[in-house]
């Protein structure tokens, strides 16, 4: 009897736990709109027309590649992200986790097992940070263009 209450109470401890800390987390991200497939390599506007295909193929998920963290953010719903593909964007929304760790990784429908891709020229190294559930979208301003030869004083 005295492991069945001391069970319980542990029990009702960690819902208490799960209940103050949500499983998702509100985020925003600014960085360029690519593919999970493709990660930080794809973060250009010269890689609309690769981005596209490899999502087409079901190899890929849009995600947005954030500068400062050097991470990629899945976006959900993927058809709200598909009008900013390859544009700098800030998106807003709730971070939940992801079971893919790295780009260049899919999730089998039929299983739900991640599984890597292992193409030549492929980017395997970009961290994944998660799902982010979008709240709010829109297009970022432009990084400032660094000039040749130009240094700080």
């Amino acid at each position: 009897m005295r492991r069945f209450k001391f069970a319980f109470i542990a029990l009702v401890f960690s819902a208490f736990i799960l209940a103050a800390h949500p499983l998702t987390t509100p985020t925003s991200v600014t960085g360029f709109l690519t593919d999970t497939l493709s990660g930080k390599r794809g973060a250009n506007s010269l890689h609309v027309d690769a981005a596209k295909r490899n999502v087409a193929a079901g190899m890929a998920q849009y995600a947005v590649y954030d500068e400062k963290t050097h991470k990629l953010y899945i976006l959900e719903p993927q058809s709200t992200a598909v009008g900013y593909i390859c544009q700098r964007i800030t998106v807003s929304g709730a971070l939940a986790s992801s079971p893919m760790a790295h780009s260049a990784q899919t999730i089998d429908p039929n299983t739900n097992q991640v599984k890597n891709f292992h193409h030549v020229g492929q980017d395997d190294t970009t961290p994944v940070a998660g799902v982010l559930t979008i709240a709010s979208i829109a297009l970022a301003p432009p990084l400032p263009q660094k000039i040749p030869g130009k240094t700080r004083n």
